[in-house]
């Protein structure tokens, strides 16, 4: 029985090894512990920055109700649930870096193993689903031409630069180049460690919405209660992705009209959990606490 499970699943269980492998190593490799030291990777110094003190605020401290501990006094506006927990493991004894690298490899991973079950899903083909994954990993701008012009193609030329490379090609508005290139790498899930769970979540509940419209099924109470919960917990692990989920899920709730009954419940469920973290936030900030900003970084 395990021999044929193994068989079918052949596909999907080399790419849970292969994830699993690749997230490791994406986390240890570029934050780790020697002699006392603290070794963080060069593109991820300044994230770190901020967020070790904030764990060693929760492991080494007592920072509840939690403040900025570089600004001390200041009441924190900052996601800081998944620093939080990091820091609760380091005080129960677990090193910094494997508390923290654990929880970031497991969360990477769900990221990738959810984007490779959602794609299979809407595809029904496995190639397609590890072709997301690996578009995915790779940079999704433009700044490849910049690459190309600082490295004219040859071979076998080409491959070394491409593994050998440690900069970004583009990385506006801190160079002179005209792509922000820099926010398309994976280094954005190196420096900020809490990103790929809420993401991971969020497709994850995306991903049986779309399951239970495809069968003509509703999602069970005490699930789309269990959503709601987690959805509204996203102010706390990463607003950005909370307001994003919120405003996806409007969009789902007027195309799956078979499960408008259960979105409405998770957005009602998210607001009343997520009602506390709002009204602090109204309540420290003298502006308003969302603001359009046409143009991203142009302004800078």
């Amino acid at each position: 029985m395990i021999k044929k499970f193994i068989i079918k699943n052949i596909a999907e269980i080399s790419f849970v090894f292969l994830a699993i492998f690749f997230s490791s190593w994406l986390m240890f490799s570029t934050f780790s512990y020697r002699d006392g030291s603290m070794l963080v990777a060069s593109k991820a110094w300044s994230d770190f920055a901020s967020h070790i003190p904030l764990i060693r605020s929760f492991s080494l401290g007592s920072n509840f109700p939690p403040e900025y501990p570089i600004f001390p006094g200041s009441p924190i506006r900052y996601h800081f649930l998944f620093y939080l927990v990091v820091g609760f493991l380091e005080k129960f004894g677990l090193r910094v870096d494997i508390a923290l690298n654990i929880l970031s490899a497991v969360s990477f991973f769900l990221l990738l193993y959810i984007i490779f079950k959602l794609s299979k899903l809407l595809f029904k083909k496995y190639f397609i689903a590890f072709l997301a994954v690996v578009l995915f990993l790779f940079n999704g701008s433009l700044s490849f031409l910049y690459f190309f012009k600082a490295h004219p193609l040859s071979f076998p030329g080409t491959f070394y630069d491409i593994l050998n490379n440690q900069i970004f090609p583009a990385f506006a508005p801190y160079d002179k180049s005209l792509i922000s290139g820099g926010f398309w790498n994976l280094n954005v899930f190196t420096n900020q460690r809490h990103f790929a769970l809420p993401l991971a979540i969020f497709l994850s509940i995306i991903y049986f919405l779309i399951k239970a419209e495809k069968i003509n099924k509703k999602i069970s109470l005490k699930l789309t209660i269990l959503f709601g919960i987690l959805i509204g917990i996203f102010s706390f692990l990463h607003g950005a992705v909370f307001v994003m989920s919120i405003s996806i899920l409007a969009c789902i709730f007027l195309l799956f009209p078979k499960q408008r009954i259960s979105i409405a419940i998770i957005l009602l469920v998210a607001f009343f959990v997520s009602l506390p973290r709002t009204l602090f936030l109204w309540s420290v900030e003298s502006a308003n606490i969302f603001k359009i900003n046409p143009g991203y970084l142009a302004a800078n």
